[in-house]
């Protein structure tokens, strides 16, 4: 992105909101800024932490339209309207302490040994922007409710290994019980759904027949169990042909673009299991889109 078109060529540089500032662009004339931006944000429907499409701030936009013209006169299309700017949007981001679980900051807080003997409401509390007395309270409950954390709020082994996952200490349990107990595949699944979205759609006009399809892969009660049938019936389509794999989605009201992310984000998940020893990985090798954690972990 940062090398000069040949003669005669446009240069389209498509980017995230790291552009705002991490990237700078000499030859940028223009720039089209859609107001959006991916942020992680506290899911209250799954409990936990999540990556939300939304709207940037004033801040975020005028950062934006400074990546125009650094060297010479340049133009910014915002693609919204000019009261959206002035009255919807936040005149600042909000920090992150303040919008997403604390849990897997306070895991890593636990685990070093400059903060092994202070409380995390004084740690946090020496933040530039530190999050209310409240928020760290219920991330504690959660830590020890998921068992991480002792009623003396010391880190438990499931603790420090939660820790060294990044991810939603729920979703990680799932990933260490998983590999615990010899079912990886199905965990990651889960796991993977979780943290996405699920794959299920109803489209307008079409709801009853799309619920009837759901209700045939229905297992146990479990919208989880569900979930993951649905994977599997879907994976074993797609094992033949992509066509198939998409077809069965596309008769059965299952989304494909879905599906094939959560072949994706399984297989981030697998690689994080096997980075902090939990699982062996007999190869690596695979395209985007393709699930091969059963083989890759020699599991039936």
């Amino acid at each position: 992105s940062t090398s000069k078109p040949k003669s005669g060529v446009r240069k389209i540089v498509l980017s995230t909101n790291i552009a705002e500032t991490s990237i700078t662009i000499d030859d940028c004339v223009f720039v089209i800024d859609t107001g959006r931006m991916k942020e992680k944000r506290f899911d209250s429907n799954k409990n936990m932490e999540s990556l939300e499409s939304v709207w940037v701030s004033r801040a975020n936009a005028q950062q934006r339209k400074g990546r125009a013209g650094r060297v010479m006169p340049g133009v910014c299309i915002h693609l919204y309207t000019s009261h959206r700017y002035y009255s919807r949007i936040l005149a600042q981001p909000i920090p992150e302490l303040h919008r997403v679980p604390l849990e897997q900051l306070l895991l890593r807080i636990k685990t070093l040994p400059r903060f092994a003997n202070k409380d995390v409401h004084d740690v946090l509390g020496g933040t530039i922007e530190p999050p209310c007395d409240e928020n760290i309270d219920s991330a504690l409950v959660r830590l020890q409710l998921v068992g991480a954390l002792n009623v003396e709020k010391e880190l438990t082994p499931l603790g420090r290994h939660l820790a060294s996952l990044p991810v939603d200490v729920r979703l990680g349990k799932l990933m260490l019980f998983g590999a615990i107990f010899c079912c990886v595949d199905s965990a990651l699944t889960i796991a993977a759904c979780l943290s996405h979205r699920s794959p299920f759609v109803s489209p307008i006009g079409h709801r009853d027949l799309a619920d009837a399809k759901k209700k045939q892969m229905a297992v146990s009660n479990s919208d989880h169990l569900t979930m993951l049938e649905a994977y599997k019936r879907w994976r074993a389509e797609r094992v033949r042909s992509r066509y198939a794999g998409k077809n069965y989605a596309q008769v059965n009201f299952l989304s494909d673009k879905t599906l094939v992310a959560m072949a994706d984000i399984k297989h981030q998940f697998l690689e994080l299991l096997a980075s902090i020893g939990f699982i062996h990985l007999t190869h690596r090798s695979r395209r985007s889109g393709e699930d091969k954690v059963c083989q890759m972990v020699a599991e039936e």
